[in-house]
């Protein structure tokens, strides 16, 4: 057996007999584990909060994406409609419809843009 050290600094370079370990048996589990279940907690925590922040970010930016994607399908469709239109007050209706789109289209555009300057 090649030896230890004991915290009192007995024990080096000789077998430690069973008295020896006494000290250690006598602690609690609870005191023993308490700080390095708390570090261990705290290095998890630490560790895969990055990776939350970014799987929100992403998640977030991946519903705004789709957002405007489909509201330049809506867009598209209402323009196909606007060229096929002759009715006065429909035409109107579809103009305004399209302009809202578009306003919208801008909105989310900002949001992805802030949404992916403020993340990193």
């Amino acid at each position: 057996m090649t030896g230890f050290e004991l915290p009192d600094g007995s024990g080096v370079g000789s077998p430690l007999p069973s008295e020896q370990f006494a000290w250690f048996m006598a602690l609690p589990l609870s005191a023993l584990a308490s700080d390095s279940a708390g570090d261990v907690a705290h290095l998890i925590e630490t560790a895969l909060t990055p990776v939350f922040m970014l799987s929100g970010v992403g998640t977030l930016l991946n519903l705004l994406n789709t957002r405007s994607a489909r509201v330049a399908d809506q867009i598209e469709k209402a323009s196909d409609l606007l060229g096929d239109e002759s009715d006065e007050a429909s035409h109107k209706h579809l103009v305004s419809y399209v302009e809202r789109l578009t306003k919208r289209t801008m909105v989310l555009d900002a949001e992805i843009s802030q949404k992916g300057c403020t993340s990193g």
